[in-house]
C-alpha cells in the first residue's frame, strides 16, 4: 500500500463514526430541543462527538476484555456486558457534567443499539477463536495494524514471535 493510501479499515472506521456522530448527535439534539436551542446544540455536539470517540475505542475495549481469562462463553458474556457498562456510564457522568436534562432518552438508542452490537461483536469473537481452535492474545498486532486479523489468521504453534 502506498504511503497516502488509506486502508479499508481506516475507511470503514471513519465511515462509522461519522455515521455515529450523525445519528446519535442528531438523536440528543432532537431529545433535548424542548430545553431550547443551545442546550439541545450542546448535547448534540456532546454526543455526537462521545458516538465518534465510542465507535472506535468500543472495539478496542472489547477485544481487550475478551481476552482476559475464562471460559469462552464467559469472555464473550464478560467482553460484552463490560464495554456496555464501560461506555454507557461515561456517556452518563459526561451528560452530567454537562447539564444534559435528559440522560436516559438521550443515551437510550445508544444502551440498545451497543446492546446489540457489543453482544454481535463478542459472539463473532467467539465463534471465530472456537472455528480456528486458537486463543486470542494480547501479543503482537497484524500488518494493517489490525489484531483480529493476525490473531485470528494463523494458529499460535504457526506464530515464529509468539509468547508460549
Amino acid at each position: 500500500m502506498s504511503a497516502g493510501a488509506v486502508s479499508g479499515t481506516t475507511r470503514r472506521a471513519t465511515t462509522l463514526a461519522l455515521s455515529a456522530f450523525a445519528l446519535y448527535g442528531g438523536w440528543a439534539f432532537f431529545a433535548n430541543h424542548e430545553h431550547g436551542i443551545g442546550v439541545a446544540l450542546s448535547s448534540a455536539f456532546a454526543q455526537g462527538g462521545m458516538s465518534l470517540a465510542a465507535t472506535g475505542v468500543s472495539a478496542v475495549l472489547l477485544e481487550r476484555l475478551f481476552r482476559i481469562g475464562g471460559s469462552l462463553p464467559f469472555r464473550a458474556a464478560f467482553a460484552a456486558v463490560g464495554t456496555q457498562v464501560i461506555v454507557v456510564s461515561t456517556m452518563s457522568a459526561i451528560h452530567t457534567l454537562l447539564g444534559t436534562p435528559e440522560i436516559l432518552k438521550t443515551l437510550a438508542p445508544v444502551a440498545i443499539i451497543g446492546f446489540f452490537y457489543f453482544t454481535s461483536y463478542a459472539l463473532w469473537l467467539a465463534r471465530t477463536e472456537r472455528q480456528r481452535g486458537i486463543r486470542l492474545t494480547n501479543a503482537e498486532e497484524g500488518e494493517n495494524g489490525d489484531a483480529a486479523s493476525s490473531h485470528l489468521s494463523r494458529p499460535r504453534a504457526a506464530r515464529s514471535d509468539s509468547l508460549q
